[in-house]
């Protein structure tokens, strides 16, 4: 993005004499001596463990890599739970904007150990034999980032203020920054080849995310899968973390899940749950922040990832919804305050984590085919009594849905179909003009909730006429506020029910819920002439104006089936 005149001898020079004037001013700053005395002491640190090199003066620098060739960065510190994080500031010097990449990463999931179970299984098959009792393990490179060489060190000098001597000092770095734009993607090299080397020499079941490994292995291979990938470590000069190291068992923490897998051999799945610390710690970044009446867009974007890594282990898109306002904190928002949409938001999450349920992920495909839906709504306005137009001089809302429940494995078709109660657009946007997205949404939802032993731990296949409904329901998001809330009830009431659904769209003039929705009866039972009628049901009032989670505590209580 920038000129190579940018890195001239002449220039760094220029860029290190600028850089030396603001780490001294930095560091004379009484109201920062804490920060720099902590920082200093991360720096000296490092020396010791031979992750950075110096100190040095400028002009040692530069009888070391030449004079004009360094282009230091000025380091900072980030305060973590027992240490300050030495940040490198590649941006500022201008390293970022001078780094193309054209590579990108895919990071595993939890799923892994799911998928690795699901391949053993497939090899037992194949060879006539029970499938064996499995672990899983997991290991961490020591010192990640430092350890990887990189192979210009004078772009990697850092400045640092020595409290003790009031001088500003240099170091280099043999590894990588925390900083740089490339050192994601090259760092990553190193463990994707470890990998390689684990599987292609001792067929170790293995796979990486950034300097963590998950390993995968029968029972009876005890610790040497692990003892395996430590040795392709060793043999090129590396380490793996010790003090990180999770021996095999059937159950472990691995990328802030609780992955077990105990019961894989006899169940044929895997299951996955969140760790309370990391619940513990979002829903204390939430309690802060509405305590404070304050929360940055940075403090929103960690909230949104860590619940990122919480919501892995939910099942479909339950919470996603919630997050809409911490993603407008993050991007949108100028007025930082405690909003009403972010307080909905925390006590969705905390009525949802506390008690969120566990995600089972077979390694068996469900041969039951799927339980076809279709969904519809019709809405239109009806001319109110003279004496009440000064109400809503629209017309009074009218809607009716349809529902057509189709499922091969039992043979039989049922229908139904229900005037929306007038109490219901209460609870819907006041200024829409048409509510048929609303109501689309809400047909799915009567349509679970009426018959949930029908689709407890069932595919379905969902078909839907309203692209509006469509999109929030499968992306589990909505910038309007009253079909968020109808997103959130929907897969709160999925999650219930741990259904999978499938979203389709389909044309009206196809779509045969648009008949019962109409009570166009006479055509409809000459296309499906056996189908039985149910009587549809809606969450009562009560529960359409409760907390979340009082609706999550009403959807398992109408599932006993589970």
């Amino acid at each position: 993005e920038i000129s190579p005149a940018t890195f001239t001898p002449a220039a760094n020079n220029q860029w290190t004499t600028e850089v030396i004037r603001t780490v001294a001013s930095a560091g004379t700053d009484p109201s920062k001596a804490a920060e720099i005395a902590s920082l200093y002491e991360t720096t000296m640190k490092e020396v010791a463990e031979g992750h950075a090199v110096g100190p040095y003066t400028r002009k040692g620098i530069e009888s070391l890599f030449g004079r004009g060739r360094a282009r230091p960065q000025v380091r900072f510190g980030k305060a973590e739970t027992s240490k300050v994080r030495a940040i490198d500031n590649m941006k500022g010097m201008r390293g970022n904007a001078a780094t193309s990449t054209r590579e990108t990463i895919v990071c595993i999931t939890v799923e892994f150990a799911a998928i690795a179970a699901a391949v053993v299984l497939l090899a037992c098959f194949l060879l006539g034999v029970a499938m064996p009792a499995m672990v899983i393990g997991l290991e961490d490179m020591k010192a990640a980032y430092r350890r990887i060489p990189g192979a210009q060190p004078w772009y990697h000098v850092i400045a640092v203020f020595n409290p003790h001597t009031g001088r500003v000092e240099f170091f280099y770095l043999p590894g990588h920054t925390f900083g740089s734009k490339a050192a994601v993607l090259n760092f990553n090299r190193f463990p994707m080849i470890m990998v390689d080397m684990a599987r292609l020499l001792f067929a170790v079941i293995c796979d990486q995310y950034f300097d963590d490994y998950m390993i995968v292995d029968i029972a009876s291979g005890g610790a040497s899968a692990q003892n395996l990938l430590g040795l392709c470590h060793d043999l090129v000069g590396q380490s793996l973390e010790p003090k990180k190291r999770q021996l095999m068992a059937t159950g472990n923490k691995g990328l802030g899940q609780l992955i077990f897998m105990g019961n894989v051999h006899t169940e044929y799945a895997v299951w996955i749950s969140c760790t309370a610390d990391r619940r513990d710690k979002v829903l204390a970044m939430l309690a802060a922040a509405r305590d404070a009446r304050h929360l940055s867009p940075a403090d929103a974007s960690t909230i949104r990832g860590k619940l990122g890594f919480l919501l892995t282990a939910a099942w479909a898109k339950v919470g996603r919804a919630a997050t809409q306002p911490l993603l407008q904190r993050e991007y949108y928002d100028v007025d930082y305050g405690w909003s009403p949409a972010l307080e909905a938001a925390a006590q969705f999450f905390e009525a949802l984590l506390p008690d969120l349920p566990a995600l089972l992920i077979p390694i068996t495909p469900d041969r039951r085919p799927p339980v076809v839906l279709y969904t519809d709504a019709m809405f239109r306005r009806r001319a109110g009594d003279p004496t009440t137009l000064h109400r809503d001089p629209r017309g009074v809302p009218i809607s009716r849905l349809g529902i057509v429940v189709r499922d091969s494995m039992t043979g039989v078709d049922r229908h139904s179909d229900q005037a929306l109660p007038p109490w219901v657009f209460d609870y819907l946007s006041p200024t829409d003009h048409t509510l048929v997205m609303q109501a689309e949404m809400i047909a799915p939802i009567a349509a679970l909730l009426s018959r949930p032993a029908d689709f407890a731990g069932r595919s379905i296949v969902l078909f839907i006429d309203n692209t509006g409904a469509l999109s929030s329901l499968l992306h589990g998001y909505s910038s309007k506020p009253d079909c968020a809330r109808l997103c959130n009830v929907f897969h709160l009431l999925v999650a219930s029910l741990r259904c999978h659904v499938w979203f389709e769209w389909i044309p009206s003039e196809a779509n045969i819920s648009d008949l019962p929705s109409r009570m166009y009866y006479e055509r409809f039972f000459s296309l499906l002439p056996h189908s039985q009628w149910f009587p549809s049901t809606l969450p009562d009032a009560a529960t359409w104006a409760a907390p979340l989670h009082a609706v999550l505590a009403s959807f398992r209580a109408a599932a006993p089936v589970l």
